[in-house]
């Protein structure tokens, strides 16, 4: 014979996974967030400006 499932097992575990999801949709989005900031922030600018292109002393002599 077949044994009965109880049923709060079921329940528990859909509870835990749709905690899990969301937890996992918050730190995406805290992801997201941090990768734009990072991108816009002015810290990480590695592209030559125009004005400080004539005063670059590491710039090379033609």
């Amino acid at each position: 014979m077949l044994a009965k499932k109880p049923k709060g097992a079921t329940e528990k575990r859909k509870t835990r996974s749709v905690s899990g999801l969301l937890w996992m949709f918050v730190g995406a989005v805290l992801t997201l967030m941090i990768g734009v900031f990072i991108y816009l922030s002015p810290l990480f600018d590695f592209s030559p400006s125009d004005s400080t292109a004539g005063n670059d002393p590491d710039g090379q002599v033609r």
